[in-house]
């Protein structure tokens, strides 16, 4: 669902949420812009989401 929720407001021009949407932007593999980073984890804790540093880590292994 977080990754939904994510999806649809990068759709719309809008700051992620979760952290889930990534994308290579001056030639740098990074998340989407998100909101509120101070609190990015305690939000995916609360959904069941890993730390954003692990899935950071996933994600950069998977597609760099």
């Amino acid at each position: 669902m977080a990754s939904l929720v994510d999806r649809v407001r990068v759709a719309d021009g809008r700051s992620q949420v979760y952290g889930t949407q990534y994308w290579t932007h001056d030639g740098v593999y990074e998340p989407r812009p998100i909101e509120d980073l101070e609190r990015l984890d305690v939000r995916r804790a609360e959904v069941g989401l890993a730390p954003q540093a692990d899935y950071d880590r996933t994600m950069r292994d998977l597609y760099e």
